[in-house]
């Protein structure tokens, strides 16, 4: 046997090995970082806490709804049993709650009998929360236990569970928050063909987690609640009443200024002597927001918490606020290529009328840019009609939506995930969207992201929750500061999908 064949087998079957270790080595840290990254799993269910939590939530409903008056306080267990009713077959409800209690965990009967009923039987009280009828009916919950199809993925994966709050009509009124009476924790289903769901992957997380969640969206007014027979604001979405989406900045605006502060405050305080000793750009004026596109208009002013950052935010002595991602030069402000409304046919009426059917248009806006790097409409998918557009920027760019208008998206001028590391909040990789795949695969748009909300069905990056992490990066050193601020070039964003750094660039949120 010659040197060149002899060499050939022993580098062909060292490939072999490793790639046989390597692959275990992934399934072994792919089920350490399922573990690492899930929410904090308490060893029982803790009743108590999610009874208050949700009597809390009905208390502010009731309050806001200015009918408290005539709010019932039984338990939902006790509404249910006063009211005693038949279903078609002749069951009564006394009889379906004692099986409940036999089949239940005892906790779970316990949160039962607490949680106050949030059914008064008024039709113009219809919600629990945004999204959300409420507690099910003993028979539905019974239906749950007894009767999962056999070929749905919860049956496949062995779960017994009930769905313990129901969706209201905006999603499908047959799903909600599931609860796995095994795992005595929650996953919030909002289809039955929600595409991401996976029962044996999926995190259940603590019930009170959830409502927490709705009460952290409450505190800082993304989901309000108004009095029965007001009517909605114009700047309301979608109604849950009393609960409604709002575009209300009050809280998150304030939040947000103090988060670029810091992470503007951190790293001026790194910067070396030759460094500016003022302001490098003016600040925002109204001509200049009116030139970039974010001028009021006269329906939803879906710019306006856009305005009031940028006129209010802090000018810092430097340009790049993370590696490679820099303030735009005062020329590029008004360069914001999604606000071309020629290019989306926006001019057109019968285009017109699906953009006032929609009750908003508001495009990404570029706040931070990558140093003149293109991506296509093949690489990064924005929603309709913005996927019209070919060729554009990369950059942190700011998007509105419902509940979140501190929205933010970054989109990379490279793929992040390729390797399998890089996580959302979520614990998923970056590219586990459909339950089918396995293989890792890159986005140019996935790191920071959330991933699946068991709060709110489409959540979105906080631009406050991205810029205290980058101010954490500084001042741990993680990211290093010279004359022109952060420093390491764009490309140091791929340290997300390594082993040992994967971590610093995920955000710990549910919502």
């Amino acid at each position: 046997m010659n040197t060149d064949r002899l060499w050939f087998l022993v580098v062909s079957g060292l490939t072999i090995l490793s790639a046989i270790y390597v692959g275990s080595y992934r399934e072994i840290w792919d089920s350490a970082i399922q573990t690492a990254t899930a929410p904090f799993r308490p060893a029982h269910f803790d009743w108590e806490l999610c009874s208050t939590l949700h009597n809390q939530l009905l208390d502010i409903g009731w309050e806001k709804a200015n009918v408290s008056r005539t709010r019932d306080t039984r338990s939902w267990w006790e509404f249910h049993w006063d009211n005693n009713i038949r279903n078609d077959n002749g069951r009564s409800t006394q009889s379906m709650l004692e099986e409940l209690e036999r089949r239940f965990p005892p906790d779970l009967t316990r949160f039962l009998k607490t949680a106050q009923n949030d059914n008064p039987g008024d039709p113009n009280w219809a919600h629990f929360f945004w999204g959300f009828w409420g507690l099910s009916w003993p028979s539905e919950m019974l239906d749950w236990l007894d009767k999962v199809d056999d070929s749905s993925k919860l049956y496949q994966a062995g779960r017994h569970g009930i769905m313990l709050y129901r969706t209201s009509t905006e999603f499908s009124r047959s799903m909600g928050i599931l609860f796995g009476v095994k795992e005595n924790k929650a996953f919030s289903l909002w289809s039955i063909n929600w595409a991401s769901f996976d029962p044996e992957k999926d995190v259940y997380v603590p019930l009170e987690s959830i409502l927490q969640g709705f009460l952290d969206m409450v505190a800082e007014k993304r989901v309000e609640a108004f009095p029965v027979g007001y009517g909605p604001p114009d700047w309301t979405f979608s109604d849950s009443s009393p609960w409604y989406r709002t575009a209300n900045y009050d809280i998150v605006l304030p939040i947000t200024l103090k988060a670029w502060d810091r992470l503007v405050e951190t790293i001026e305080s790194k910067l070396p002597n030759r460094a500016p000793r003022t302001p490098i750009l003016p600040a925002w004026t109204n001509e200049s927001l009116s030139e970039a596109g974010l001028a009021p208009n006269d329906r939803n002013d879906e710019y306006a918490f856009f305005r009031a950052f940028l006129s209010q935010m802090r000018q810092p002595r430097f340009s790049y606020v993370a590696p490679g991602l820099r303030l735009s030069l005062l020329h590029e402000r008004s360069i914001q290529e999604f606000n071309d409304r020629d290019v989306f046919d926006l001019s057109k009426p019968h285009m017109q009328r699906r953009v006032d059917n929609l009750q908003s248009f508001d495009f990404p806006f570029l706040f931070l840019r990558a140093d003149d790097k293109f991506l296509t409409a093949q690489q990064v998918k924005w929603e309709w009609p913005f996927d019209r557009k070919e060729r554009f920027l990369t950059g942190l760019y700011l998007q509105r939506s419902h509940c979140y208008p501190d929205g933010a998206k970054l989109v990379l001028p490279m793929e992040v995930g390729i390797h399998g590391w890089a996580r959302r909040s979520d614990g998923t990789r970056l590219d586990q969207g459909a339950w089918e795949r396995s293989r890792p695969a890159g986005l140019y748009d996935g790191l920071y992201s959330p991933g699946d909300s068991h709060v709110y069905y489409a959540a979105q990056l906080r631009l406050a929750n991205l810029l205290d992490n980058w101010r954490k990066m500084v001042e741990r050193g993680y990211w290093k500061v010279g004359k022109h601020g952060v420093k390491g070039g764009i490309k140091v964003f791929q340290e997300a999908d390594s082993w040992q750094m994967w971590k610093r660039y995920q955000i710990d949120t549910t919502w």
